[in-house]
């Protein structure tokens, strides 16, 4: 007996010593070695699990609220972020933009239904704006986009019959009342006609670029009447800066009561030789914009004599547009590009919100008979070509195989077409089972769809304005989602990491410690109880100080590890709890047999 005792010390001390020095060692691993490693054994255990295991059911949730907020974009003022307009305010033909947030009881979810509408309460009239949603799981962004002055309310209704109402007023362009020049003198004859250069202000905004510029631009409305001359005998102005000669002298051009530039006129009396004047443009077609940025067409104005030879001349001239929110027309004004006041030629001509057909205007401002004008039409500009791209996760499905998907994924659909300021872009989803697949946001312009479960199931999806030919089809073998999948990959080897690298070895360490130390201090002597407590305080002692160096080593910088006390305490549990259990194992033992003893006594 006495031998086997010796063995059995032996061997539990050359275990305890073995699993000891495989903590130590594992320590000293790099950390990009140790990370694989620990995935390794991750991606087994998971595979163990997810072999034996039932899949998961698909967790479908509605949203329990749904929040809207305004939240147009904001110009800068001395460095702070402003908005152009209040929130309740809009103005007509530029877009108003608002937030929605939806949330949900379970963050837990495989699919968040995220299906949205939006229902108009109130307008001024019937086709009075425009709006459209872009969405995703738990968010979107709504554009409105008023064409008339009014009040308008809107209803935004998620899949949970959840409601939010925002309403706000559209009106008209806001009144410029600053301007900016680099010009600070002018010549001109008696008679003669001169715009004064100049560039619209708003405010204290910051305009920083060409995109800034046009973009405040739609805001703003550009007739300024607050020029006057400090002596109409020498020169008058007129709405917009209009300038006319009036006899010989000086005298300064004010805007609001402030000095702008001084104006000269000299005795020449201006003689014009235009007779008439006529438009050209590359093209009459114009389109309307889904943002705030100008495109369009430079419209070339020709003067000709009255023998109607054109002749070079830089006469001023005023452009009007007859509807603004069909096309806009720029005079001749300056723009800021890269920070500095930029001349730009009048008659840039850009569709803006509505269809339809509209005249453009010119008038020579010395002579307004002298006249000619141009119509133009905004048409709908439908796709020719289009790619649409479709992906689950970041799997991207083929429409020429087999796609192997897992249920409770969203597949979301994006496309690009041409060309680009094409409108009615909207993308027609079909589903050949609509227990299986169920969509969301459907003939928008970024539908998407749940896999609600297993099973075998297709689905079509096209951009109806190009036809049945932009059709393409999806085949998919859905199977259920796995007891580990790998989006829980990550947790899950967190859990492994420290339960195996850290708790389970230290809980193996400890057994095997517990016995060595017990087989040394014996606790068959009569007095166990005290063999027991030195036993107990020693290997607890010992697991401490292993778990300390471990965590040292591993503080090394060239490991790139980091240590923690958090690691610490979870070794030292581990130790703990090994010491524990086979204390009542002991425990329970020696009561058994001293139970057995006390009747042959």
């Amino acid at each position: 007996m006495e031998k086997k005792r010796k063995v059995l010390l032996i061997i539990s001390w050359v275990l305890f010593g073995l699993t000891s020095s495989l903590i130590v060692v594992e320590s000293c691993i790099p950390s990009n070695a140790s990370g694989e490693q620990s995935l390794s054994f991750s991606t087994f255990a998971a595979k163990i699990i997810n072999t034996f295991s039932k899949p998961k059911k698909v967790i479908s949730v509605n949203p329990v609220s749904l929040k809207v907020r305004n939240n147009d974009p904001k110009a800068l003022l001395d460095e702070v972020e402003v908005s152009i307009v209040e929130n309740n305010k809009a103005v007509v033909g530029t877009t108003k933009l608002f937030t929605y947030e939806l949330e949900y009881s379970n963050e837990q979810a495989d699919i968040y239904n995220s299906d949205v509408s939006l229902n108009c309460i109130s307008s001024p009239s019937e086709n009075s704006f425009t709006s459209n949603i872009t969405s995703s799981i738990k968010n979107g962004t709504i554009r409105i986009i008023p064409t008339k002055v009014g009040h308008y309310s809107f209803e935004l209704k998620d899949k949970a019959n959840n409601t939010q109402k925002f309403e706000f007023d559209a009106t008209s362009r806001i009144e410029t009342t600053q301007i900016e020049s680099n010009v600070f003198s002018l010549n001109l004859d008696i008679g003669e006609y001169k715009y004064l250069p100049y560039a619209f202000s708003f405010g204290n905004l910051e305009r920083t670029d060409t995109s800034t510029d046009h973009y405040l631009q739609r805001f703003y409305n550009r007739d300024l009447t607050s020029f006057t001359s400090s002596d109409e005998s020498v020169f008058t102005v007129s709405n917009g800066g209009l300038i006319k000669g009036v006899s010989h002298g000086t005298a300064n051009l004010l805007f609001k009561g402030e000095n702008v530039c001084s104006i000269s006129v000299s005795d020449n009396v201006f003689a014009s030789n235009v007779d008439h004047i006529s438009l050209s443009t590359s093209s009459t077609s114009i389109s309307p914009l889904d943002f705030d940025y100008l495109y369009g067409s430079q419209l070339e104005v020709h003067y000709f004599d009255s023998f109607n030879n054109e002749i070079n001349c830089n006469e001023p001239v005023r452009f009007t547009s007859d509807d603004y929110l069909i096309a806009m027309v720029d005079n001749d004004h300056q723009e800021i590009i890269d920070g500095e006041l930029t001349n730009v030629n009048g008659g840039f001509v850009s569709g803006y919100r509505n269809y339809g057909k509209t005249s453009i205007h010119v008038e020579l401002c010395s002579n307004p008979s002298i006249n000619s004008s141009i119509e133009f039409e905004s048409q709908v500009v439908n796709p020719t070509s289009a790619t649409i791209s479709v992906k689950c996760d970041n799997q991207v499905l083929s429409a020429s195989s087999q796609n192997n998907v897992v249920a409770g994924k969203t597949i979301s659909l994006s496309k690009t077409h041409l060309p680009l300021n094409a409108s009615n872009t909207e993308l027609v989803v079909e589903v050949s089972d609509s227990s299986i697949l169920e969509v969301q946001n459907n003939n928008t312009n970024n539908p998407s769809i749940n896999i609600l479960k297993a099973g075998n199931c297709s689905f079509s999806v096209y951009m109806p304005t190009i036809g049945e030919t932009s059709k393409v089809t999806y085949s998919l073998s859905i199977s259920s989602p796995k007891a580990i999948e790998d989006k829980d990959m990550n947790s899950f080897h967190q859990v492994i990491r420290k339960g195996a690298g850290h708790f389970a070895l230290f809980f193996i360490d400890a057994i095997f410690g517990f016995i060595a130390f017990s087989l040394t201090f014996d606790l068959c002597k009569k007095k166990w109880w005290i063999s027991l407590l030195i036993n107990a305080g020693l290997l607890l002692f010992a697991g401490f100080a292993l778990a300390g160096i471990s965590e040292l080593i591993q503080s090394i910088p060239s490991l790139n590890r980091g240590s923690s006390w958090a690691d610490v305490l979870i070794d030292f549990l581990g130790f703990l709890s090994a010491t524990i259990v086979c204390g009542v194992v002991f425990l329970t033992i020696y009561l058994l047999k001293n139970k057995k003893k006390k009747p042959k006594n």
